[in-house]
């Protein structure tokens, strides 16, 4: 007996069985005229067509292989142009900025040198003085 309370019975006696699954489509009604079916074997014959073209797409490894490899060196030419770009965009920053820093330099060393110029007697002093530290920490030592 089976769970069910029944005795159990062969295949052919337990009814009709499907040969189709239940998840299938139903074939369809074969058409009845001659431009119909030939129209119908059109239809196949593209689908058959295209399935085999997919098919076989995927089994061409070397051809994927390519395609793979024309991608990521598309990919790298363009990391590498966006990092060239960034590079001279930070290089060009950078000189303008040194450019400014430099003019400053030179701004404050005309006005330095102008300054001694005209009073020549304070900046022998400051010279001096300077001079005598740096004597009185070297004997220091």
């Amino acid at each position: 007996m089976t769970a069910s309370g029944s005795a159990w019975q062969p295949a052919e006696q337990q009814g009709p069985a499907t040969d189709t699954p239940p998840h299938a489509d139903p074939v369809p009604a074969a058409p009845d005229d001659a431009q119909q079916l030939k129209e119908e074997i059109e239809r196949t014959r593209e689908q058959l067509g295209e399935t085999v073209g997919q098919l076989a797409a995927k089994a061409d490894m070397k051809s994927r292989a390519r395609a793979k490899a024309a991608e990521l060196t598309g990919r790298m030419k363009t990391s590498t142009a966006r990092a060239g770009q960034q590079a001279a965009a930070r290089t060009a920053s950078a000189r303008s900025q040194f450019a400014g820093t430099t003019a400053t330099a030179r701004q404050a060393a005309a006005k330095g040198a102008s300054t001694a110029r005209q009073r020549p007697i304070p900046l022998a002093v400051a010279v001096a003085l300077v001079g005598c530290l740096v004597i009185w920490q070297w004997r220091k030592r």
